[in-house]
């Protein structure tokens, strides 16, 4: 052994504190790297040249320590440190760090094969819209592999690791149909209830027609618009429903009765009449002609056309008022039955009939409800007369613009009841890519008795729908029974007409204050991808401008047996070895070993500056001290070769 050997000793120091400079440069250089992970360095001893042996005790020798010589310095490995770095917060939901265990996995070069790359860097961006589906975009990280995760199919995530793909902001998504109306709010213990009118009625005797007969129990909830009749001015014994149309009349109140035609002059003769019907019905205003001798000669024609199908199967007034003139439109009128009332049934808008005396009368009156009311009606009447001797020719006109009279005992609301509540209603559409139909719900609410055991009232639902048949516009009806509690809440309720969806009055009141019904709807309409939200799972949820939230996915992760054996590859990311084991991947997303996701947020670098800095002074002195025994080495062996001289 000379003192060579101190060169090499020394040697050793300065290439060790040379590979820790390395680390140290590196670990400083990454210092502002996201999901960077610091490496440090251990040092170990080389092996030891025994000078001498150590001996055992023998007689009157005790033992002796071996006597060794170290040969120098050596790395002994340089492993990972992955614990969290800080968080940095920012403006990007997809900026995501892990706090915890966890990495992020990404798709290899081949997408779907098992080569993933493990990151903890959660910059991640969009792609560039898919060629085969321009609707969607890959998620991807900042050096372009996919993410990976666990896609949802119609909001259910399925557990199988894939690409995460992700529909582009605007796509649309169905609405939700109504199913259920839940309803709120007060219904005024102190308003009337309602006075009974009831629907005119034909003479007493046989009926040939008619909204009701003419002895039953009535009742119209909400009250009665009247109007005046039509009707046969002729002296008859018995019914004829053949009579001439010259006999009809307008009665406006009774015995108050006027000719529906002008007289004819003398010296002219009638060559043509006609009966003309204008009316409102909701927001539509419809005229209907009658020509006598065209569409008939008799009462019971003009009543048949009144009450029945006019014009062309494809007009649209015909089409709107579900048929004739007046049509068949749904009234409030029900029907005593017992201790309570029967539902709705179809009514006819107008109606006709004459008893046994001969009596003709043709009856027009509105219901209630501004959407079902036939309101507005006028009778106006055109007689073509001519003069033979003189050729003249004369169109003689009769107008009755005050037909429809509104009951002055009943003043109703803008849709009758006394409250009122609306909603928008969501109907499934037959229109391609069209998932629903908004359409307004009314909710008309009257009270129809009060009593010591509490008060019933009844509702009706009524729609205005534009883009379905009117024959829907009446939605159900039913009743609310509230009882003598303090709280007046509801005891009960029924759904005596049919409705599309729930009906839940439980949450509503009777008390003495303002009428304040509200409705809370189930439903909404079709909506476009605003934006997107990450929770702590990773779950990735679709927010709609309809206020859907959907389920499109949740990032993957992945835990790794032994960390430091994962192989860097560059761009923060690992690859698994023999060495690290097997990936474990984050099927279930409650399970909380592999950390929580905080979006918004990115992992720095965990590298501690001022601690890389110390252990740089270290490895510095470490160097130079090595360096010293290389040159005092050498100085040593210089005096040894000058000792010749």
């Amino acid at each position: 052994m000379g003192l060579s050997q101190s060169l090499w000793t020394g040697l050793s120091s300065i290439k060790s504190h040379q590979t820790w400079t390395d680390v140290i440069s590196n670990n400083l250089s990454q210092s502002n790297t996201d999901g960077f992970k610091y490496s440090d360095v251990s040092f170990s001893d080389i092996m030891y040249q025994t000078l001498k042996p150590s001996t055992n005790q023998s007689t009157g020798v005790g033992t002796t320590n071996a006597s060794e010589l170290g040969l120098g310095v050596n790395v002994g490995s340089i492993n990972q440190v992955f614990s969290d770095g800080d968080y940095q917060l920012t403006s990007s939901t997809f900026d995501c760090a892990i706090e915890g265990n966890g990495f992020f996995v990404l798709g290899g070069l081949n997408a779907g094969t098992p080569d993933n790359y493990f990151t903890r860097n959660g910059s991640f961006y969009f792609s560039a819209p898919l060629s085969d589906n321009p609707g969607e975009q890959n998620l991807q990280s900042a050096n372009g592999l996919i993410v990976q995760g666990y896609q949802a199919v119609d909001g259910i995530i399925s557990d199988t690791l894939s690409d995460i793909t992700l529909p582009i902001i605007g796509t649309r998504i169905d609405g939700v149909p109504t199913s259920e109306l839940t309803f709120e709010g007060n219904l005024n213990s102190q308003v009337s209830v309602i006075n009974g009118n009831s629907v005119p009625t034909v003479a007493e005797g046989t009926t040939t027609g008619g909204w009701i007969s003419n002895t039953a129990a009535t009742i119209n909830v909400g009250g009665v618009e009247t109007s005046g009749n039509l009707i046969n001015n002729q002296s008859s014994t018995t019914a004829n429903s053949t009579t001439d149309l010259t006999a009809l009349s307008f009665e406006r109140d009774s015995g108050n009765v006027a000719s529906l035609f002008s007289s004819v002059p003398a010296g002219f003769a009638v060559d043509s009449r006609e009966i003309t019907v204008e009316f409102t019905k909701g927001e539509h205003h419809y005229t209907e002609t009658f020509v006598y001798g065209e569409d008939g000669t008799t009462l019971n024609d003009f009543a048949t056309w009144l009450t029945g199908g006019v014009g062309d199967a494809g007009d649209p007034a015909t089409q709107r008022i579900n048929g004739g003139a007046l049509g068949t439109v749904r009234t409030r009128e029900y029907t005593v039955d017992g201790d309570g009332y029967a539902a709705p049934a179809e009514q006819a808008g107008s109606y006709f009939g004459y008893d046994t005396s001969g009596n003709f009368n043709l009856s027009i009156a509105s219901n209630l409800g501004k959407f079902n009311t036939i309101a507005d009606i006028k009778i106006s009447t055109v007689t073509a007369v001519s003069n033979a001797s003189t050729g003249e020719t004369r169109n003689l006109q009769t107008n009755y613009d005050d037909f429809f009279n509104p009951n002055p005992n009943y003043k109703p609301d803008d849709l009758g009841g006394s409250a009122i509540s609306k909603t928008d209603i969501y109907l499934n559409s037959t229109e391609p890519d069209v998932g629903t139909i908004k359409e307004e719900q009314r909710i008309n609410y009257t009270l129809l008795s009060r009593d010591s055991n509490g008060s019933t009232w009844r509702w009706f639902a009524d729609g205005n729908y534009s883009s379905v048949d009117e024959a829907n516009l009446n939605k159900g009806t039913g009743t609310i029974r509230f009882g003598t509690t303090s709280s007046n809440q509801v005891e009960a309720s029924t759904i005596d007409g049919g409705t599309d969806y729930t009906m839940n009055f439980s949450a509503m009141t009777q008390v003495a204050l303002d009428n304040s019904p509200t409705i809370i709807n189930d439903g909404c309409p079709d909506g476009e991808l605003d934006s997107f939200t990450i929770d702590q799972y990773g779950v990735i949820d679709g927010t709609y401008t309809n206020g859907l939230h959907q389920h499109l996915a949740r990032i993957g992760m992945a835990l790794i047996p032994n960390a430091n054996g994962l192989i860097q590859v560059g761009d923060t990311m690992w690859q698994a070895s023999g060495v690290s084991g097997s990936p474990i991947f984050n099927i279930s997303a409650s399970d909380k070993s592999f950390g929580s996701i905080r979006s918004h947020y990115l992992e720095t670098s965990n590298v501690d500056m001022a601690n890389e800095m110390t252990k740089l002074l270290l490895s510095q002195r470490g160097y130079q001290l090595g360096s010293k025994i290389v040159t005092t080495a050498d100085d040593m062996l210089q005096e040894a070769a000058n000792m010749k001289r």
